[in-house]
């Protein structure tokens, strides 16, 4: 019992057990780590009431849903209907990491959402899927009434070039800092540009190491 403990050492015993309840209070705050570890694979889970397990298969389909049109289409119906804003960007994500033609339709339809939040999700898919009708896309998302938005399609633009260099992004970047009457796009516009013009990452590096 701490009682029996001189003075010194029972304040270091109650500091310890201080410090292992804030582990544990801080491991409840995230519970889909230990959902993802026993995570089974079933397109059910996507329409789970728990927005954990819906996040979990999300989560864990990402990068390995090539050529499988039946889980783009679940992902894309699930995508649809989402209520939460964190599963919404995993299945975004999961979306895109397919680098499927079929996942740019879904996506490029969610970039006419009303929330600019979503919006910025869904360029976060659009940049993972690699495709020449999403790199239009995310172009054009330059011209976003929001500049959260423009600054997010620069990010994205910024990470389409690890592996070489894009004359079409790098002018796009460039015309927008002439036209961009917002101080934190040209900020960020102006770091894209300054990567791009950096050594080129190595072939098969992971996009996601340049979000």
């Amino acid at each position: 019992p701490i009682r029996l403990i001189s003075g010194g050492r029972a304040r270091t015993h109650r500091r310890i057990r201080r410090s292992i309840v804030a582990v544990q209070g801080r491991a409840s705050m995230y519970p889909s780590s230990s959902i993802l570890s026993r995570h089974r694979f079933s397109l059910e889970n996507l329409h789970d009431p728990d927005p954990e397990v819906r996040y979990a298969e999300a989560k864990a389909r990402f990068g390995k849903i090539q050529n499988r049109p039946e889980v783009i289409a679940a992902l894309t119906d699930a995508l649809a209907t989402e209520s939460s804003a964190r599963v919404r960007v995993q299945l975004a994500m999961t979306l895109g990491s397919s680098r499927s033609e079929q996942a740019v339709a879904p996506l490029v339809g969610l970039l006419q959402s009303g929330d600019p939040d979503d919006r910025i999700r869904v360029l976060y898919g659009l940049k993972f899927t690699r495709q020449p009708a999403a790199l239009t896309c995310i172009l054009q998302a330059l011209q976003d009434p929001d500049p959260a938005v423009r600054s997010a399609a620069v990010s994205r633009l910024g990470g389409w070039c690890i592996t070489e260099r894009h004359p079409v992004i790098e002018e796009a970047i460039t015309a927008l800092l002439e036209t961009e009457p917002d101080e934190g796009v040209r900020c960020v516009a102006r770091r894209a540009l300054h990567r791009m013009q950096q050594p080129r990452a190595p072939e098969g590096t992971c996009p996601s190491d340049y979000l």
